[in-house]
């Protein structure tokens, strides 16, 4: 009975891990390095009204747009 509780943490543990993962993996990045501290953390923050990317670095939060030439 001492068990029990030792392999229902575990057991929390891998389930929350793999969730994380899950969770982390659906995390759309931008393919252009933070212009401010040259960073790969971007995220992607969709399309402004006027068609250009909106983008946030996540190590020096500096939001920036990528302007799109036509």
């Amino acid at each position: 009975m001492k068990q029990f509780p030792i392999v229902a943490i575990l057991a929390a543990i891998i389930i929350g891990s793999l969730y994380v993962s899950h969770i982390r993996s659906q995390v759309k990045y931008v393919e252009m390095p933070c212009p401010s501290c040259g960073s790969s953390e971007v995220l992607d923050f969709g399309l402004t009204d006027e068609g250009d990317q909106r983008a946030y670095c996540f190590d020096c939060a500096t939001d920036f747009t990528i302007i799109n030439n036509q």
